[in-house]
């Protein structure tokens, strides 16, 4: 159970870092065109 427990709050991690850095890059992505 612990394995599996590690292994959601890994993908959790990983998509919520996506989410932010894709955010992050369309914000960028507009101003620069701006």
């Amino acid at each position: 159970m612990r394995n599996d427990h590690t292994l959601i709050y890994v993908i959790a991690g990983v998509i919520l870092i996506h989410f932010i850095v894709g955010i992050g890059y369309l914000i960028y992505k507009l101003t620069k065109k701006k």
